[in-house]
């Protein structure tokens, strides 16, 4: 297969700035060029400044995200990218042991409040929720799963969130458990979540332990854990930064790893970036197998290798409008659209009650 010379990424979010970063560093003789509909780039992510008032005239500059919000340590393609841009100066983390970190709240619906996770061996013993997980989880390695055993079994074997909890917890732990994972991580409904895409490591454990997640685990801690993948990624002294991290973000915002992606790339003389233009239409050049792309402006690129970084149902609409094939199942599968509403609370005053609890959150 002949090496590329001319690589044309669609779209300047995360995953379009990576890919061009990193094929620009690979593919040094390659001319790569970044298409992005938006003046910014980042996509998603977009941190912004902004100054508040209290009630008294006191002002404070506020960092909000309009995305994104933090991290978690265990995407190494994320550290390599905090390696090479040398982000670890940057860095915020949360340890495990903040009571951010370890404590966590569910809604539960006809419930006064929040209610508190269970993250230490007493909450198992002295809290309602607690001890129904506990209770299901110690009969949870006893149960039976034959129909869920044959879908484990089948290469296209799948399941519902709601479905895969229920056969293991009961269909009341697996409302209140399953309904706010799969709401408050994908704002999506549990009944119709495929657990196998959206937690494949549960659908793993309970491969290996024959339909249960508890044999799963045992299994995995008598053998060692599970045996990882081997990988290439140049991640510098990033993971003993991140050793006990539970999430992270950086001193300016997300907006830092596109910052600096942005400058990298702008930096690199085989790389173009286009802003404000989107691709209109994509067209097949017959003389060398490659494509050229045609921008709302009218201008055209030529590619010999195409990456797209776009939403699906995006890509579906752009290649209806071009030369090219159209690909299956592009928009089989629905999204959800998310607002993000930022709340700035003030300093709770000496001697006064916490306006909220000290914590990750709820779901």
């Amino acid at each position: 297969m002949p090496l590329p010379t001319r690589i044309s990424v669609i779209g300047g979010g995360l995953s379009g700035l990576s890919s061009a970063f990193h094929l620009s560093r690979r593919f040094p003789s390659a001319q790569v060029t970044l298409v992005e509909q938006s003046p910014r780039l980042g996509g998603w992510v977009h941190s912004e400044r902004v100054q508040v008032r209290d009630e008294s005239g006191n002002e404070a500059g506020i960092l909000l995200e309009r995305g994104p919000r933090t991290l978690r340590p265990n995407s190494k393609a994320v550290l390599e990218l905090i390696h090479l841009l040398n982000l670890a100066p940057s860095l915020l983390t949360v340890p495990k042991t903040a009571p951010a970190a370890r404590t966590r709240f569910l809604h539960i619906p006809g419930t006064h409040g929040l209610t508190a996770l269970p993250s230490s061996p007493a909450d198992f013993l002295t809290s309602a929720l607690g001890r129904a997980m506990a209770r299901a989880g110690a009969l949870e390695p006893l149960r039976r799963y034959p129909e869920s055993v044959a879908r484990l079994a089948a290469d296209d074997g799948d399941e519902s969130l709601d479905e895969f909890l229920s056969a293991r917890l009961g269909p009341g732990l697996a409302r209140i458990l399953g309904s706010s994972l799969a709401n408050g991580i994908y704002a999506a409904d549990s009944r119709i979540l495929s657990v196998r895409a959206a937690f494949p490591s549960l659908w793993a454990l309970a491969r290996t332990g024959r339909g249960s997640i508890v044999r799963g685990m045992l299994s995995d801690a008598v053998r060692g854990g599970r045996p990882q993948a081997a990988d290439d990624y140049e991640l510098g002294s990033v993971p003993d930064i991140m050793e006990n991290t539970s999430v992270y973000s950086f001193r300016d915002g997300m907006a830092t790893l596109v910052d600096a992606m942005e400058k990298a790339l702008l930096g690199s003389p085989n790389v173009d970036i286009i802003r404000n233009d989107s691709v209109v239409s994509i067209t097949r050049t017959a003389q060398d197998g490659g494509a050229v792309l045609r921008t709302r402006s009218g201008r055209e690129v030529p590619a010999s290798h195409l990456v797209s970084a776009i939403p699906l149902p995006a890509l579906h609409t752009l290649l209806a409008q071009s030369s090219l094939p159209p690909l299956p199942h592009l928009t089989a599968n629905p999204a959800a659209s998310v607002t993000v509403a930022s709340l700035v609370f003030p300093p709770t005053a000496p001697g006064q009650p916490p306006l909220h609890p000290a914590g990750f959150g709820y779901l």
